[in-house]
Order: structure tokens, then sequence, then C-alpha cells
């Protein structure tokens, strides 16, 4: 795996016992992003905070030997415990459901070969994040992905490429939660694994951002991100990860155990911030960065009717279900870099 080293903001802070959404004085909240002056550190071997491995390691001394359960139960309480991300200048993209997360590597960062590139999979009806992240990097191209064409199509394509299709574990078709005209419902759609999107499709090897919303598809894709994974394979790389994890059924809950315990081991990304939701779980990657924001539950459904875009194996008048918004930065074996 060929690495690329990016310049990031970078923050002398003193840690805070209690740390929440404050990175310095950059204030994450549900409405807003504050951002005081900071100095630009080339995070590379050698680095003395070692930030990304320390965050790592606590996470790994937390977890070590939790059950399924309480990994998912306890998950967010850990990460933003053990989160390094005050260290890092976060910036908040608001959308109509919840907020993307990003650190802005330095522009003297993108060169024509080593451009910057920024892929939603799961549109949604809603690019408000992408736009204003277009708005801020000018330099970077957006690719986008949906099996809903419309409006998704005509919504994206004023920022950048989209695919409609569906991405998820697999090639061929599949089954997915779709939203279509405001509510969702359960199609075959043709797919393709995220693999081979990003090398057929994007055709791109770097990926500076990659934002995953695609409604219960994304426990298939997480072996993907382990180093035994295609996207290693494939020799793709990507820097930071924001992937919202629906509410689980059972099976899809070992599946996150299972790609926790990977992701522990690998040293390939590292968790740095969860947020809990009701009805909505989002999550975050590549060992850099990470936020999220509480959402108030929607209006309950009548009794023995379950909410919309549930998924097989969630019973009829269940109660309200947990969601995350996990956010994760990618780390080298070799370093402390990112990439």
């Amino acid at each position: 795996m060929n690495w690329t080293t990016r310049i990031l903001p970078y923050s002398e802070v003193s840690e805070a016992a209690n740390d929440t959404l404050a990175v310095g004085r950059t204030v994450i909240d549900d409405e807003s992003v504050l951002v005081d002056s900071r100095r630009l550190l080339q995070i590379s071997r050698g680095d003395s905070s070692n930030l990304f491995v320390r965050n790592h390691m606590c996470l790994r001394s937390r977890t070590d030997g939790m059950g399924v359960e309480e990994i998912w139960g306890k998950l967010p309480l850990i990460i933003n415990q053990c989160t390094m991300r005050r260290f890092l200048r976060l910036t908040g993209y608001r959308n109509d459901d919840e907020v993307k997360v990003h650190v802005i590597p330095s522009q003297n960062a993108f060169t024509v070969a080593n451009s910057c590139s920024i892929v939603s999979l799961g549109i949604g009806g809603d690019v408000k994040a992408e736009r204003k992240m277009k708005n801020d990097m000018p330099k970077c191209k957006f690719f986008g992905a949906d099996p809903v064409k419309y409006p998704n199509q005509e919504l994206f394509e004023k920022i950048g490429l989209f695919y409609n299709i569906a991405v998820g574990g697999r090639n061929g078709t599949l089954e997915a939660t779709v939203l279509e005209q405001g509510d969702y419902h359960v199609r075959e759609v043709k797919s393709v694994d995220i693999a081979t999107f990003l090398r057929n499709f994007t055709r791109k090897s770097l990926i500076d951002q990659l934002m995953i919303d695609i409604e219960w598809a994304e426990y298939e894709i997480l072996p993907y991100f382990l180093r035994s994974g295609d996207l290693e394979k494939s020799d793709i790389v990507i820097c930071q990860v924001n992937i919202e994890l629906h509410s689980p059924n059972p099976t899809q809950k070992r599946q996150f155990f299972e790609f926790f315990h990977g992701l522990m081991n690998d040293y390939r990304f590292t968790p740095l911030a969860v947020n809990s939701m009701i009805h909505h779980i989002r999550s975050l990657g590549n060992t850099a960065q990470s936020t999220s924001s509480i959402v108030g539950p929607p209006a309950e459904p009548p009794p023995g009717i379950p909410p919309p875009g549930m998924p097989p194996g969630i019973p009829p008048g269940a109660p309200p279900a947990l969601w995350y918004i996990l956010v994760m930065m990618g780390l080298q074996t070799d370093s402390n870099s990112f990439c």
C-alpha cells in the first residue's frame, strides 16, 4: 500500500477530562462550527504526539474481553472517552439529518497527480453537506452513487459525477432499502461492491473522504475496510470515513462486532467519534477525526407498525432503535501519518 502524507491543521491544546465536541476552541454543535487559529503540522514518522496510536491503544484496552452486546451498547462512551479529536481542526457540514465531519488538509497537499476526491454512497435527496464541502474545497472532485435516480441525479450533478447504482458488498443485484418520495421501500436494484465502484467508476486510488448512508447495506461492506479486505487488495487508500450504522438485527450486530475486533487488530483505521441517534446511526473513519450530532426521535408509528425502513429481524411494535454515527480515520502500520 502506497500512502500519501497530507498536511493537517493541528492544534496544541491541553487534554480535557471530559471532551465533548470541542476541539481546542473549535466547537461542533447542532448549529455551528467555531474555529480558532491553528498552526500546520505535518503528521509523519517520529511525530511526538502519536495521537492516532494513542487513540487506538485506548480503544483496544477498554474493549478487550467485551462481548457483542457490550461492544454495541458502550461504543459511544468508550470512543468518546478515548478520542484524540481535540488535537485536530474539525469542520462540520450539516445536511437535513446530521453533520458530516471532515479534517481539511492544506491546499498545498493537492496536486494534479494527487488530487482530492470525496465520495458519497447514498444521496437520499440531500446534498447540502456536499455543496458546503465543495465551497470550502473547490479543488476536490465529488462522486455520488444512489440506486434512485430522481431527484438524486439532478441534485448531485450540480457538484460532481453521479452514478445511478447501488454500492454494497457484492456485484449483481440486491434487495435495498431505498428512499423514494419521502418514504423507505425495499427494491431489487443493480449493485456493485465498494471496491469495484472505487476502482472502476471513480478510478481513484486515494479517497480523502468517504460518506456512507446506504440503509443497512453498510454491514456487508465493513470487511472491505480491514487489512484483509478488497480495498487493501485493490491498493485503494481511504483517509476519512463517515458511515451511518443503522439499527442492526442480531446478525448485523455480530458482523459489526467482528469488524470492530478486526479494526483493533489491523491498525488500519481508528474510530475518533460516535454519536447515538434514535432511528439513525452513522460512522466516520480513517483515523483522524470524528463527530456526531444527537437527533431527537421522530414521531412514533402507530402500534404494531414498524418505523419506515426498519430491516428484517426487528419486530413490529419494537421500541425506537439506537443508531450510531461513527467517524474513523486511517492509520499506517509504519508511522503515524495521515494519508
